[in-house]
């Protein structure tokens, strides 16, 4: 089906056979891979690349480093695979990962941007540390929350997204540092058991509403004491979203 003319037709064959386990993992990447860097449609393209964002699955990192390079030299159409690219290389956790997201963060599109902190958050690596603290200081809102989110997910610390305490911080404990594993701990306590109540699972979320006319989740929201804050249309760029809000 990689062959056949229609690029919808291409896309579901490969999202059946990502879903289904239809080959072997080293197989599926592979294949992943081949769509990555060969298929003509952007869509298909970007299907490839997130499926290649797992711990270990470093067989795609080179194919991603040049769909993002890719998207640094047209970002117009396309940074949505970028930002697939960027989030899936640090995914992969591979040290490989670090130098082409740093290169990214001097991007002109704050899209590609952000979404090169987001990678730099996933990687766990040292190296990807010292950017994360100086995207604090960003112009751009969504650099700013998604490195801070980032950092604290990293880490055990309780600081605010002040740079200066961040790099104290680090200075010190970045010879023999352990990072957290969020994905990691999720799982033990999934095994073991746990489950937070409604109100619970929000606890220290950043909870963003975007405001629409057909709904009023912000009223609920309120009714529970869950703290959020609302945004409209317009005013999303400024906002600060990030992927772990």
């Amino acid at each position: 089906a990689k062959q056949d003319g229609d690029a919808r037709v291409r896309l579901h064959a490969l999202r059946v056979v990502l879903a289904n386990r239809i080959t072997d993992d080293r197989t599926t990447a592979d294949l992943s891979v081949d769509r990555l860097n060969y298929d003509p449609d952007l869509l298909v393209r970007e299907e490839a690349a997130v499926s290649l964002g797992r711990k270990g699955v470093v067989v795609g990192v080179d194919a991603l480093t040049g769909a993002l390079k890719a998207s640094r030299d047209a970002p117009d159409t396309h940074w949505a695979l970028g930002t697939c690219a960027a989030v899936s290389l640090g995914k992969t956790r591979s040290a490989d990962a670090v130098a082409p997201l740093v290169a990214t963060l001097a991007s002109k599109d704050w899209r590609l941007r952000a979404s090169a902190v987001v990678g730099l958050g996933h990687s766990m690596q040292h190296a990807a540390v010292p950017h994360l603290i100086e995207a604090l200081d960003s112009k751009t809102p969504a650099e700013r929350a998604s490195a801070f989110e980032a950092l604290r997910r990293l880490t055990t610390e309780k600081l605010d997204a002040k740079s200066k305490d961040w790099a104290a911080w680090w200075e010190t404990a970045k010879s023999d540092y352990v990072f957290v594993d969020r994905e990691e701990e999720a799982r033990k306590a999934q095994k073991y058991g746990y489950a937070p109540t409604n109100v619970g699972v929000y606890e220290g979320l950043d909870v963003i509403v975007l405001d629409s006319r057909g709904d009023s989740i912000e009223k609920l929201l309120a009714k529970l004491e869950i703290a959020h804050r609302l945004t409209r249309q317009g005013n999303v760029p400024d906002a600060g979203l990030h992927p772990w809000g």
